[in-house]
């Protein structure tokens, strides 16, 4: 099956897809705002704390299920049966548009307005779907066995039609969760919690960047769930188990190391042209270069007509001897053995080199923390600048331009629990003093780590006039997320 959608923008229209799927499942706190500031878009959420201190057992409340919880097997069949069960269940609602929109309402609504019976109806219509995402939650391992060995050169035709219903999946769960908090159930919800975290993992821990953007979105969820939890006025100091959590919650490492080889696994032609040993004539190389191109296009702009493959081609020849001189001068090859080796296979040769330098530029700072690794990234358009003056084939463009958002979006999931270990280490400072912080230079006791985007400080702001009221504010570049506190009196 061809893609529907044009290649180079497959990985940037997921992640603006997932992160606004992000911003707009904000759980129900006392009020969901979100407005811009200047450039950087604001959301703010607003809610209650109560003063308390971390008690024995401190944790009693795991945020993850515990080795002992889980059972041998493979995650994925189960939840592959969670979502036939809800794709059948909605195949009997008549409008399914309004059925969601209704959910989300009820997802973002405060938990003292939420109509009980009403969700709860909802919540149950469903159970038999949750009882199953519940279950591969807390199964050792998730192995969703796509075919790519199958899929040969079309690896990136892999479709991940599981993946995005996992969303669905979420969406539920966040509901549940805030049903039980508007129950009194905190145990049950926190046993939701559990499950919404596993099932992050178990998504986002696996082959693609897809799979880590969808995964990083279910996490972001069930932190903002969370952070719903804390606000409950009854709620224990939950310090230890946030600070337990696995960290990172979404490993990146795996996908990143799959997708930046991908290229080469598309265009085996690439590999073929670096080997040592002469093979093929000039209509050889000729056949192969013509089947790249045709690939190329095809993922993409899935532009197919005679016309445009020639105008494509003809540009592509037309630098056969700048990419020639490029490899003799640049690169480091013999210039003889340039001389008589085919055009083709000098664009090909050339591609590959060009693409492989960008790829180690792009990829290695993510081995750094990112407020050390974004001074590596180059800034607006000076990677396509750059691409312009360097690879005919423009190769990096299907791939490369995604990672520092990537990286970007699985920072702001660290962050979110940066933020909510303050909340609670704050909490615990209004326990011990009876009042709400000045600065967080007083909250000593409880470590307060620094917001991993940027190394500094999360900004906290107090005023006299306002002694219960308090502002937590966590920057992540264009995405700053605003926790606008009040303390609750005795």
């Amino acid at each position: 099956m061809k893609p529907s959608f044009p290649m180079q923008n497959r990985l940037f229209l997921m992640s603006i897809t997932v992160m606004v799927f992000c911003a707009s499942v904000s759980s129900a706190l006392a009020q969901w705002v979100q407005h811009d500031v200047g450039e950087d878009p604001v959301t703010t959420f607003t809610f209650s704390i109560s003063a308390k201190s971390p008690e024995p057992p401190i944790m009693k409340y795991r945020l993850y299920p515990s080795f002992s919880e889980q059972f041998k097997g493979n995650a994925a069949p189960l939840y592959h049966r969670a979502i036939l069960l809800t794709s059948q269940h909605l195949a009997n609602v008549k409008d399914q548009v309004k059925y969601w929109e209704q959910i989300d309402r009820w997802r973002n609504m405060p938990l003292d307005e939420l109509p009980i019976d009403e969700v709860e109806q909802v919540v149950n219509s469903h159970a038999s779907a949750l009882q199953e995402v519940s279950f591969a939650a807390r199964r050792s391992f998730c192995d969703w066995s796509l075919p790519t060995h199958e899929n040969g050169v079309d690896i990136f035709s892999v479709l991940l039609p599981e993946i995005q219903e996992m969303r669905t999946m979420a969406r539920l769960l966040t509901l549940r969760i805030r049903l039980r908090l508007a129950q009194g159930r905190f145990d049950d919800a926190i046993t939701d919690l559990q499950t919404g975290f596993a099932m992050a993992r178990h998504v986002g821990n696996h082959d693609f960047i897809v799979n880590s953007l969808v995964g990083i979105a279910i996490g972001t969820m069930m932190d903002e769930q969370l952070l719903s939890a804390i606000s409950v006025d009854s709620a224990p100091n939950l310090y230890w188990s946030i600070v337990n959590q696995p960290s990172p919650l979404i490993e990146i490492r795996n996908a990143i190391d799959v997708e930046q080889d991908s290229i080469l696994a598309v265009f085996p032609e690439l590999k073929e042209a670096k080997k040592d040993k002469d093979v093929g004539d000039r209509a050889y190389w000729d056949r192969k270069l013509s089947d790249v191109i045709t690939r190329f296009m095809r993922l993409e702009e899935g532009r197919q007509s005679d016309w445009e493959m020639l105008a494509y081609r003809t540009i592509v020849f037309s630098q056969v001897p700048r990419v020639k001189q490029e490899l003799v001068k640049e690169m480091g090859y013999d210039k003889a053995e340039v001389d008589t080796m085919p055009g083709s296979r000098a664009i090909l040769l050339y591609s590959v080199n060009n693409y492989e330098r960008l790829r180690d530029e792009f990829f290695a700072p993510l081995g750094l923390p990112y407020y050390q690794a974004k001074k590596f990234y180059p800034p607006g358009d000076q990677f396509s600048n750059e691409l312009i003056k360097g690879d005919p084939l423009l190769l990096a463009r299907l791939l490369l331009p995604a990672t520092q958002q990537f990286q970007k979006a699985s920072v702001r999931l660290q962050r979110w629990h940066t933020m909510l270990q303050a909340v609670e280490s704050i909490r615990d400072y209004a326990a011990t003093h009876g009042k709400l912080p000045e600065s967080l230079d007083q909250v000593d006791y409880l470590p307060i780590p620094n917001n991993p985007f940027n190394n500094h400080p999360l900004i906290y702001k107090w005023h006299a006039d306002k002694p219960l009221e308090a502002i937590l504010e966590g920057d992540a570049g264009n995405r700053t997320s605003r926790f606008q506190i009040t303390l609750r009196q005795p």
